[in-house]
């Protein structure tokens, strides 16, 4: 995984990282499936805005690909 950093400040204060994003998605079982169906308005609370959109969205992306499925839709 690349670096991690912080994605979304929660409700409760708390950052939603890349890590703990992707430990989230491993738990419920999504990856390593043929195909990963991703709803385009995933959010997860405030977004950090020192990522700006671009920095968020490819860090988002980066953390889906490093979960080995084969086809995000």
């Amino acid at each position: 995984m690349a670096t991690d950093c912080r994605l979304f400040r929660a409700a409760s204060g708390e950052w939603v990282t890349r890590a703990s994003l992707a430990e989230g998605l491993r738990k419920v079982g999504a990856c390593g499936h043929d195909i990963l169906y991703v709803h385009t308005d995933i959010s997860f609370g405030q977004p950090n805005p020192d990522l700006g959109r671009e920095g968020l969205l490819r860090a988002l992306l980066e953390t889906l690909l490093d979960l080995g499925s084969g086809t995000l839709l």
